[in-house]
């Protein structure tokens, strides 16, 4: 009866900050972006999926920054690093 009890209560969590998901957001979109290029570079070019991994690698950085900017109501680490994968994903995708 006490091992029942010792394998229910051993399941673990993890939890995330919010912090901490935003910037994943940004190295989510940021690996994204490198999968297009390098597609790219070894010739399987499709101009839908290129499209579609550029909008969703635009909509993840767009959305960690304005919710990070939203809970926080202060421009901090996470809000400038989704910026910069952003900008990056505008420059090498289009």
């Amino acid at each position: 009866m006490e091992e029942k009890e010792e394998k229910k209560s051993s399941s673990k969590q993890i939890q995330l900050s919010s912090e901490t998901l935003y910037i994943l957001f940004a190295f989510i979109a940021l690996a994204l972006v490198v999968v297009v290029k390098i597609l790219g570079f070894f010739g399987v070019y499709s101009g839908v999926l290129n499209a579609i991994l550029f909008i969703i690698a635009c909509g993840l950085t767009a959305t960690a920054m304005i919710l990070s900017y939203l809970s926080e109501k202060t421009l901090k680490v996470e809000f400038w690093l989704n910026l910069a994968v952003l900008v990056i994903a505008l420059l090498l995708l289009n």
